[in-house]
């Protein structure tokens, strides 16, 4: 079974994903499926405990808005589509 984490705190704000947003059911050489984040740990040297590379995975689930004038990064929740 895949565990189950569906608080990720950022800059002591949460952010809430479900498994279905972040892990990866894959089928293994050996034909057995195997289930895998989508975050991947990155080791930089001069960097001290865990680095995590969150990419396309955490920021598909939010509307991100870059201000490189003032050098910030900010997040909000992303208004369900009415189709």
């Amino acid at each position: 079974m895949c565990h189950n984490l569906n608080l990720f705190v950022f800059f002591s704000r949460g952010f809430a994903l479900t498994p279905a947003h972040y892990i990866l059911k894959l089928r293994g050489d050996d034909g057995e499926w195997m289930c895998v984040t989508g975050f991947m740990n990155l080791d930089l040297e001069g960097y001290s405990g865990l680095n995590w590379v969150i990419g396309d995975i955490f920021l598909a689930q939010f509307y991100v808005e870059y201000d490189l004038e003032n050098e910030r990064v900010g997040f909000a929740n992303k208004k369900p589509l009415n189709v």
